[in-house]
């Protein structure tokens, strides 16, 4: 199956832990709020011995859950930050097996702890995959094993104009991560407020980026009402790192 892209544009905030997300029904003027909604998430963020992915500014990982499951590359550029997911069911070409250390795979899955259950099934990247990181890093014989694993209880708002189309998503994440090499679990809470361009349009352009600003300043005054600061940390796998 093929790959969908796009850039994302997104503001992260770290929130105490008893915050409560606010109502957003009337936070942008001419968007109305769904009622939240609450799922689980479970993603096994991959790299070399080497930190080949985290020099290049590149994250690779495989999610369960959610509304975009798959495996996702998200690379920040001076453009901003772009992911490129595929679906999980993404064939895998037997020379895939080589692509990632099976024994560190499995060992680091089964010895996460604090509500992480043992596995010892390695995770396989897709040749497609492999592929396209050949291709952006020149990464064509490495070995990719798990470096955090995430457990992710989601609630997301959406905020929709008036023709159905949802133009802000705002994410209250509670995570659990295990840091593999250091062998230590951190847990935190934050939020996340995201523009979606409407169908056919692109987030590239400074039309978007000008929009985006609106939606998510209004977004970010009602948050900031709330308890949330700017984050920390610019993604979830530096914060599961200590970085």
């Amino acid at each position: 199956m093929t790959a969908s892209g796009a850039r994302e544009i997104e503001r992260k905030y770290d929130v105490p832990d008893a915050a409560v997300l606010p109502d957003l029904t009337a936070a942008v003027p001419g968007l109305l709020a769904d009622a939240p909604h609450t799922f689980e998430l479970a993603a096994t963020y991959l790299d070399t011995a080497d930190g080949d992915l985290a020099r290049a500014r590149t994250a690779l990982r495989r999610r369960e859950g959610g509304h975009d499951a798959g495996w996702h590359i998200k690379a920040d550029t001076p453009q901003g930050r772009f992911e490129t997911q595929w679906p999980l069911d993404e064939p895998v070409d037997s020379a895939s097996s080589s692509s990632i250390d099976e024994a560190s795979a499995a060992a680091a899955v089964g010895s996460a702890t604090n509500g992480y259950s043992a596995d010892a099934t390695p995770v396989v990247i897709p040749e497609v995959i492999r592929t396209e990181l050949a291709t952006r890093l020149g990464l064509d014989d490495a070995i990719f094993a798990p470096i955090a694993i995430l457990r992710t209880t989601r609630t997301i708002v959406t905020l929709r104009d008036s023709d159905g189309n949802v133009r802000v998503e705002i994410a209250d994440d509670t995570v659990i991560a295990h840091d593999v090499s250091a062998d230590i679990t951190r847990t935190w809470r934050e939020w996340e407020a995201e523009f979606l361009p409407l169908p056919g349009a692109t987030a590239n352009d400074e039309a978007a980026e000008a929009e985006a600003n609106t939606l998510l300043g209004a977004v970010e005054a009602r948050l900031a009402e709330a308890g949330a600061v700017a984050a920390s940390s610019h993604s979830k796998i530096a914060r599961a790192l200590g970085r």
